[in-house]
């Protein structure tokens, strides 16, 4: 669809309810639906807007604009989410679906418009009618949450992953700000590692839902998983180390590393409570923390030695 002269009308379907409000461009084709749940998570509403999107625009030809995927942002405070978004013209707009035009709603809503305008992107919501004028906002941040991971589609090419790496000379492993976050999701995982790859594995569909709890394989094994952004992030598992996260070094910003791990120590320590009645791993299953702190010990004194050397940590090799 190019630049209407005129707004496109869509015959509406037999059954409408009401057509969606929005403060999308008045070319974009009006949206007919039913009733949102306002008590659904944002996912399945947006699973439920897009087919009446798909319903609605069918019914004019020549559209270009099309449907996109959910978008996901991390940052220090958390995972903002974007269950839904279009794109015209190559370019991916962020939809925000708001059920009810209510105070909380318009609150809502400016603070993801707020924050997305800081990655140089425009939101627009669609909403049964228009929310109310408001320059007040609410934090859209959600904890990280199993959600926000799932398993990476094709095999990754071949790279290097580390659990950490220092970006400049005389960047040191003992003082950078990721390691107490790191140390946390350690000391966090310590008793609990089978049960998190139990969970994990049939989260992201690479374990059977009737699999068992099981012991660490004694070689190590590689699980990629997309993350926030998008990202690869590769877990290995292993009766030695435990449970550990590796990031390809040339895809992933420190930064980015850094905000994961601050979000993954919390998110393990939710983990941990909500399986704090399970039975401990053996001590076999127990040696991942030990490994850990004794990676700790020997960097320091490499650290200690040539101080202005550059440091990886927890490095594996992947796409093999």
């Amino acid at each position: 669809m190019g630049w209407f002269s005129k707004k496109p009308e869509a015959a509406p379907p037999s059954k409408v309810i009401f057509q969606w409000a929005t403060n999308a461009p008045p070319h974009w084709p009006p949206v007919y639906s039913d009733d949102l749940n306002p008590d659904a998570h944002p996912t399945a509403n947006a699973i439920h807007f897009m087919a009446q999107v798909i319903k609605s625009w069918d019914m004019i030809p020549g559209t270009a604009l099309k449907m996109g995927g959910p978008m996901t942002f991390l940052e220090q405070a958390g995972v903002v989410e974007i269950p839904l978004s279009i794109i015209e013209n190559g370019v991916s707009y962020p939809v925000v679906l708001l059920p009810a035009a209510t105070l909380e709603a318009a609150k809502n809503f400016n603070g993801i418009s707020d924050y997305l305008r800081t990655r140089g992107m425009t939101t627009y919501y669609y909403a049964p009618q228009h929310p109310p004028t408001t320059n007040e906002s609410e934090p859209p941040f959600w904890a990280l949450d199993m959600r926000h991971f799932q398993q990476w589609g094709d095999r990754p090419a071949q790279g290097n992953a580390y659990m950490w790496w220092s970006s400049n000379p005389g960047e040191r492993f003992t003082t950078a700000a990721s390691l107490p976050d790191m140390d946390r999701a350690m000391r966090g995982l310590d008793g609990y590692c089978t049960v998190f790859t139990l969970v994990m594995g049939r989260h992201l569909g690479v374990l059977p839902k009737d699999c068992a709890r099981a012991h660490l394989p004694d070689e190590t094994a590689l699980i990629w998983i997309e993350g926030p952004e998008d990202h690869l992030i590769l877990m290995s598992i292993s009766s030695e180390k435990g449970v550990r996260l590796h990031f390809p070094v040339e895809s992933t910003t420190p930064a980015y590393r850094d905000m994961f791990w601050h979000n993954f120590a919390k998110f393990v320590d939710e983990f941990r409570d909500a399986f704090n009645k399970t039975t401990p791993d053996p001590p076999e299953d127990r040696q991942g923390l030990g490994h850990w702190e004794f990676m700790k010990k020997c960097i320091a004194e490499e650290e200690n030695k040539t101080p202005d050397s550059q440091f990886q940590v927890g490095g594996i090799v992947f796409g093999l």
